[in-house]
Protein backbone atom coordinates (compact mmCIF):
# COMPACT_ATOMS: atom_id res chain seq x y z
CA UNK A 1 0.00 0.00 0.00
CA UNK A 2 2.70 2.16 0.92
CA UNK A 3 4.16 2.06 -2.89
CA UNK A 4 0.93 2.55 -4.36
CA UNK A 5 0.56 5.77 -2.47
CA UNK A 6 4.17 6.80 -3.35
CA UNK A 7 3.68 6.14 -6.93
CA UNK A 8 0.21 8.48 -6.93
CA UNK A 9 2.08 10.91 -6.07
CA UNK A 10 5.25 10.93 -7.50
CA UNK A 11 3.16 10.63 -10.78
CA UNK A 12 1.01 13.73 -9.74
CA UNK A 13 3.88 15.58 -8.84
CA UNK A 14 5.79 15.07 -12.01
CA UNK A 15 2.14 15.44 -13.53
CA UNK A 16 2.03 18.88 -11.82
CA UNK A 17 5.49 19.85 -12.45
CA UNK A 18 4.93 19.02 -16.09
CA UNK A 19 1.80 21.55 -16.23
CA UNK A 20 3.17 24.45 -14.46
CA UNK A 21 6.26 24.65 -17.21
CA UNK A 22 3.89 24.03 -19.84
CA UNK A 23 1.62 27.04 -19.01
CA UNK A 24 4.68 29.26 -18.17
CA UNK A 25 7.05 28.82 -20.85
CA UNK A 26 5.75 26.49 -23.51
CA UNK A 27 2.18 27.65 -24.02
CA UNK A 28 1.88 29.79 -26.98
CA UNK A 29 -0.04 33.53 -26.38
CA UNK A 30 -1.34 34.10 -29.43
CA UNK A 31 -3.45 31.44 -31.64
CA UNK A 32 -4.50 33.64 -34.29
CA UNK A 33 -3.98 36.32 -36.53
CA UNK A 34 -7.06 38.89 -36.94
CA UNK A 35 -7.19 40.97 -40.03
CA UNK A 36 -9.33 44.77 -39.57
CA UNK A 37 -10.16 47.66 -41.76
CA UNK A 38 -10.65 50.85 -39.96
CA UNK A 39 -13.84 51.87 -42.37
CA UNK A 40 -12.15 55.31 -43.05
CA UNK A 41 -9.89 57.23 -45.44
CA UNK A 42 -7.32 57.82 -42.82
CA UNK A 43 -6.16 56.96 -39.44
CA UNK A 44 -2.77 55.60 -37.47
CA UNK A 45 -2.28 54.55 -33.72
CA UNK A 46 -2.87 58.27 -32.15
CA UNK A 47 -6.24 58.75 -34.40
CA UNK A 48 -7.82 55.38 -33.15
CA UNK A 49 -6.18 56.00 -29.47
CA UNK A 50 -7.99 58.73 -29.52
CA UNK A 51 -11.26 57.56 -31.38
CA UNK A 52 -11.70 54.42 -28.68
CA UNK A 53 -10.76 56.25 -25.87
CA UNK A 54 -13.93 58.57 -26.24
CA UNK A 55 -15.51 55.25 -27.20
CA UNK A 56 -15.01 53.83 -24.36
CA UNK A 57 -15.50 49.90 -23.27
CA UNK A 58 -11.75 49.08 -23.06
CA UNK A 59 -11.09 46.32 -20.21
CA UNK A 60 -9.79 47.97 -16.89
CA UNK A 61 -5.83 48.89 -17.09
CA UNK A 62 -5.60 47.92 -20.97
CA UNK A 63 -4.64 50.83 -23.33
CA UNK A 64 -7.46 52.45 -25.00
CA UNK A 65 -6.57 51.32 -29.03
CA UNK A 66 -8.35 47.95 -29.78
CA UNK A 67 -5.85 47.19 -32.12
CA UNK A 68 -2.39 45.48 -31.75
CA UNK A 69 -0.90 46.83 -34.85
CA UNK A 70 -1.92 49.26 -37.32
CA UNK A 71 -0.83 49.86 -40.86
CA UNK A 72 -1.04 52.94 -42.46
CA UNK A 73 -2.75 53.60 -45.84
CA UNK A 74 0.05 57.00 -46.50
CA UNK A 75 -3.15 59.53 -44.70
CA UNK A 76 -1.72 60.07 -41.45
CA UNK A 77 0.48 57.57 -41.73
CA UNK A 78 3.15 56.14 -44.80
CA UNK A 79 1.86 53.96 -47.17
CA UNK A 80 2.69 50.33 -45.63
CA UNK A 81 4.13 52.07 -42.50
CA UNK A 82 3.65 49.28 -39.24
CA UNK A 83 2.70 51.19 -36.05
CA UNK A 84 2.24 49.15 -32.36
CA UNK A 85 0.05 49.99 -30.30
CA UNK A 86 0.50 49.96 -27.12
CA UNK A 87 -1.74 46.61 -26.59
CA UNK A 88 1.05 45.21 -28.51
CA UNK A 89 3.83 46.73 -26.81
CA UNK A 90 2.12 45.09 -23.55
CA UNK A 91 1.30 42.12 -24.67
CA UNK A 92 -2.79 42.59 -23.81
CA UNK A 93 -5.54 41.34 -24.84
CA UNK A 94 -7.06 42.70 -28.08
CA UNK A 95 -10.54 44.19 -28.42
CA UNK A 96 -10.90 44.06 -32.20
CA UNK A 97 -14.31 41.28 -32.02
CA UNK A 98 -17.44 42.50 -30.15
CA UNK A 99 -18.39 40.24 -27.81
CA UNK A 100 -21.87 38.63 -28.51
CA UNK A 101 -23.90 37.16 -25.20
CA UNK A 102 -26.52 36.10 -27.21
CA UNK A 103 -25.20 32.22 -27.04
CA UNK A 104 -28.81 30.79 -28.67
CA UNK A 105 -26.78 31.86 -32.12
CA UNK A 106 -24.84 29.28 -31.52
CA UNK A 107 -25.30 26.14 -34.01
CA UNK A 108 -21.49 24.48 -33.55
CA UNK A 109 -18.79 24.50 -30.96
CA UNK A 110 -17.21 27.10 -33.07
CA UNK A 111 -20.11 29.20 -33.02
CA UNK A 112 -19.89 28.80 -28.89
CA UNK A 113 -16.51 29.85 -28.95
CA UNK A 114 -17.11 32.80 -31.22
CA UNK A 115 -19.81 34.08 -28.97
CA UNK A 116 -18.28 33.82 -25.35
CA UNK A 117 -16.70 36.32 -24.03
CA UNK A 118 -14.14 37.81 -26.07
CA UNK A 119 -12.45 34.73 -27.11
CA UNK A 120 -10.88 35.64 -30.41
CA UNK A 121 -9.72 38.83 -28.33
CA UNK A 122 -8.13 36.85 -25.61
CA UNK A 123 -5.81 34.68 -28.29
CA UNK A 124 -6.15 36.58 -31.44
CA UNK A 125 -3.31 39.45 -32.58
CA UNK A 126 -5.28 42.17 -34.07
CA UNK A 127 -3.86 44.09 -37.36
CA UNK A 128 -6.04 46.86 -39.06
CA UNK A 129 -5.46 48.18 -42.24
CA UNK A 130 -6.11 52.24 -42.43
CA UNK A 131 -8.87 52.63 -45.33
CA UNK A 132 -12.30 51.79 -46.72
CA UNK A 133 -11.72 47.94 -47.81
CA UNK A 134 -15.19 47.96 -48.80
CA UNK A 135 -14.78 50.78 -51.25
CA UNK A 136 -11.33 50.73 -52.38
CA UNK A 137 -8.78 47.65 -52.28
CA UNK A 138 -5.23 48.22 -49.77
CA UNK A 139 -2.38 49.63 -51.28
CA UNK A 140 0.30 46.83 -52.75
CA UNK A 141 2.60 48.50 -50.11
CA UNK A 142 0.34 47.49 -47.07
CA UNK A 143 -0.01 43.99 -48.48
CA UNK A 144 3.88 43.55 -48.59
CA UNK A 145 4.14 44.87 -44.99
CA UNK A 146 0.84 42.82 -43.93
CA UNK A 147 1.94 39.87 -45.44
CA UNK A 148 5.75 40.36 -44.11
CA UNK A 149 4.48 40.94 -40.47
CA UNK A 150 2.09 37.84 -40.65
CA UNK A 151 4.48 35.61 -42.12
CA UNK A 152 7.27 36.80 -39.05
CA UNK A 153 4.39 36.43 -36.11
CA UNK A 154 3.42 33.06 -37.63
CA UNK A 155 6.48 31.58 -37.33
CA UNK A 156 7.29 33.20 -33.95
CA UNK A 157 4.05 31.82 -32.30
CA UNK A 158 3.95 28.84 -34.92
CA UNK A 159 0.23 30.06 -36.21
CA UNK A 160 -0.84 27.88 -39.06
CA UNK A 161 -2.44 29.64 -42.00
CA UNK A 162 -5.89 28.59 -40.95
CA UNK A 163 -5.42 30.61 -38.13
CA UNK A 164 -5.73 33.70 -40.39
CA UNK A 165 -9.01 35.34 -39.57
CA UNK A 166 -10.98 38.19 -40.97
CA UNK A 167 -12.92 39.70 -38.76
CA UNK A 168 -16.36 38.71 -40.03
CA UNK A 169 -14.87 35.46 -39.27
CA UNK A 170 -13.99 35.75 -35.93
CA UNK A 171 -18.04 36.49 -34.33
CA UNK A 172 -21.11 35.64 -35.27
CA UNK A 173 -22.66 39.49 -35.65
CA UNK A 174 -22.41 40.42 -39.28
CA UNK A 175 -19.88 42.79 -40.24
CA UNK A 176 -18.22 43.68 -43.51
CA UNK A 177 -14.68 44.04 -41.66
CA UNK A 178 -11.97 43.46 -43.37
CA UNK A 179 -14.02 44.21 -46.27
CA UNK A 180 -15.18 43.14 -49.24
CA UNK A 181 -11.62 44.40 -50.90
CA UNK A 182 -9.80 42.61 -48.95
CA UNK A 183 -7.86 39.80 -50.08
CA UNK A 184 -8.02 37.18 -47.15
CA UNK A 185 -7.83 34.01 -49.29
CA UNK A 186 -5.08 35.42 -51.21
CA UNK A 187 -3.10 36.24 -48.19
CA UNK A 188 -3.30 32.91 -46.68
CA UNK A 189 -2.41 31.10 -49.31
CA UNK A 190 0.89 33.23 -49.49
CA UNK A 191 1.76 32.82 -46.30
CA UNK A 192 0.99 28.82 -46.76
CA UNK A 193 3.78 28.90 -49.27
CA UNK A 194 6.19 30.80 -47.29
CA UNK A 195 6.60 28.97 -43.82
CA UNK A 196 8.17 25.81 -45.25
CA UNK A 197 10.62 28.12 -46.65
CA UNK A 198 13.55 30.05 -44.91
CA UNK A 199 12.39 33.63 -43.14
CA UNK A 200 13.49 36.08 -45.75
CA UNK A 201 13.00 39.07 -43.18
CA UNK A 202 12.04 39.98 -39.52
CA UNK A 203 10.03 43.37 -39.91
CA UNK A 204 11.74 46.15 -37.12
CA UNK A 205 9.78 47.09 -34.36
CA UNK A 206 7.82 44.03 -34.28
CA UNK A 207 9.53 42.26 -31.54
CA UNK A 208 11.11 44.31 -28.74
CA UNK A 209 13.12 42.92 -25.16
CA UNK A 210 10.22 43.31 -23.29
CA UNK A 211 7.65 41.33 -25.82
CA UNK A 212 10.65 38.83 -25.86
CA UNK A 213 10.44 38.21 -21.86
CA UNK A 214 6.88 38.43 -21.80
CA UNK A 215 6.41 35.72 -24.44
CA UNK A 216 9.32 33.63 -22.37
CA UNK A 217 7.63 33.78 -19.41
CA UNK A 218 3.94 35.28 -19.66
CA UNK A 219 3.59 35.56 -15.91
CA UNK A 220 6.00 38.75 -16.67
CA UNK A 221 3.67 40.55 -18.02
CA UNK A 222 2.16 41.66 -14.85
CA UNK A 223 5.55 43.96 -14.60
CA UNK A 224 4.77 45.52 -17.77
CA UNK A 225 1.15 46.55 -17.76
CA UNK A 226 -0.35 42.76 -18.94
CA UNK A 227 -2.77 41.92 -16.22
CA UNK A 228 -5.52 39.24 -18.00
CA UNK A 229 -3.60 36.79 -18.85
CA UNK A 230 -1.00 36.79 -16.52
CA UNK A 231 -3.30 37.34 -13.52
CA UNK A 232 -5.25 34.06 -15.29
CA UNK A 233 -1.45 32.53 -15.06
CA UNK A 234 -1.22 33.52 -11.68
CA UNK A 235 -4.24 31.38 -10.53
CA UNK A 236 -3.27 28.58 -12.59
CA UNK A 237 0.39 28.67 -10.67
CA UNK A 238 -1.48 28.81 -7.26
CA UNK A 239 -3.59 26.06 -7.82
CA UNK A 240 -1.00 24.11 -8.74
CA UNK A 241 1.32 24.91 -6.11
CA UNK A 242 -1.86 23.83 -3.53
CA UNK A 243 -2.10 19.95 -5.46
CA UNK A 244 1.99 19.77 -5.09
CA UNK A 245 1.96 20.77 -1.47
CA UNK A 246 -1.27 19.93 -0.19
CA UNK A 247 -1.81 16.66 -2.06
CA UNK A 248 1.34 15.36 -4.03
CA UNK A 249 4.11 16.14 -1.52
CA UNK A 250 2.21 14.32 1.38
CA UNK A 251 1.56 11.34 -0.31
CA UNK A 252 5.23 10.75 -1.87
CA UNK A 253 6.35 11.56 1.77
CA UNK A 254 3.56 9.45 3.77
CA UNK A 255 3.97 6.42 1.73
CA UNK A 256 7.46 5.84 3.57
CA UNK A 257 7.23 3.45 6.09
CA UNK A 258 7.86 4.53 9.64
CA UNK A 259 11.27 2.49 10.39
CA UNK A 260 12.58 3.68 7.13
CA UNK A 261 11.77 7.20 7.64
CA UNK A 262 13.31 6.83 11.35
CA UNK A 263 16.58 5.40 10.22
CA UNK A 264 16.79 8.14 7.37
CA UNK A 265 16.78 10.70 10.12
CA UNK A 266 19.28 8.99 12.50
CA UNK A 267 21.83 8.88 9.81
CA UNK A 268 21.39 12.34 8.80
CA UNK A 269 21.15 13.52 12.69
CA UNK A 270 24.57 11.31 13.15
CA UNK A 271 26.18 12.98 10.28
CA UNK A 272 25.90 16.40 11.49
CA UNK A 273 27.05 15.21 14.90
CA UNK A 274 30.43 13.58 13.69
CA UNK A 275 31.03 16.04 11.20
CA UNK A 276 33.21 18.74 13.41
CA UNK A 277 35.13 15.42 14.73
CA UNK A 278 36.07 13.74 11.60
CA UNK A 279 34.55 10.65 13.19
CA UNK A 280 32.73 8.08 10.18
CA UNK A 281 29.66 8.10 9.83
CA UNK A 282 27.68 4.98 11.42
CA UNK A 283 25.46 4.28 8.52
CA UNK A 284 23.32 0.64 8.25
CA UNK A 285 25.07 -1.01 5.78
CA UNK A 286 29.07 -0.43 6.86
CA UNK A 287 30.55 -3.44 8.44
CA UNK A 288 34.06 -4.38 9.52
CA UNK A 289 36.58 -6.46 7.74
CA UNK A 290 36.22 -8.84 9.98
CA UNK A 291 32.48 -9.33 9.75
CA UNK A 292 32.95 -10.19 6.15
CA UNK A 293 35.30 -12.99 7.43
CA UNK A 294 33.75 -16.71 7.41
Amino acid sequence: MHYIRRTIGTVLAIIIISLFIYYNFLRRRWDFIIIHHSATTFGNVSVFYNGHKARGGAWLGNDPMLYHLVIGNGQKAGDGELQAGGRWLKQQLGGGCSSVKKLMQARTIRDFFRSWSDYYNFKGIHICLVGDLNKTAPSSRQIDTLTNVVEALCRKYRIPPWHIMGHQEAQISSTACPGKRFPLVKLKNEIALRLPQPAKLNPTGLFNWKIRLINFCPLLGLFFGEFYYSGLLLIINAGLAYLFIRIALPLARASLPAKLDEEIEKVVAQAFHDKDENKPVDMPGNFEEKDLQC
